[in-house]
């Protein structure tokens, strides 16, 4: 939130989506902030892959991640990501061909020039996005199988 304070100069709406015992706390450091006219709490949403195409950028600032499942969503949308430079995430995200920009989630300052970079440049949103679709597609479920299916396959057969 101190981070989407950093770019007042620019045009945009920050949504968040869920639900969750950090809601309160967030809401009352956007009103603080004097963003309640930028950030856009909604809550439960049923169609995140349909909110997920009305969006620019994804943002995931996450500390830690097991594995960005909702970073892999984004990117099958088509949306390049401002992602946590985390183990999780850097599996996910991958840096060559670019699907977005990683950064230090502690450092608000590189949060919002990853943001701004991406706000500002339509060519590189739609590049990075590009990509992460492409890459996303490594996640699919019949992906997913066939590597099983690899990976069990050369274990039976030793």
């Amino acid at each position: 939130m101190r981070a989407i304070a950093l770019l007042r100069d620019l045009r945009f709406e920050y949504h968040i989506a869920g639900i969750g015992p950090e809601e309160g706390q967030l809401r009352r450091l956007c009103s603080e902030l004097g963003l309640s006219d930028r950030v856009k709490f909604l809550g439960f949403v049923e169609g995140v892959p349909q909110l997920l195409q009305t969006a620019d950028v994804f943002l995931m600032p996450s500390l830690w991640e097991g594995f960005g499942l909702a970073a892999v969503e984004a990117m099958n949308a088509g949306l390049p990501v401002v992602a946590s430079d985390v183990e999780g995430l850097r599996e996910v995200v991958m840096a060559n061909p670019s699907c977005g920009i990683f950064v230090n989630p502690l450092d608000l300052s590189s949060i919002a020039a990853a943001l701004k970079e991406l706000l500002l440049n339509p060519q590189k949103r739609v590049c990075y996005g590009m990509a992460a679709h492409q890459r996303s597609q490594q996640f699919s479920l019949t992906s997913m199988v066939d590597k099983y299916l690899a990976f069990y396959g050369k274990r039976t057969s030793r």
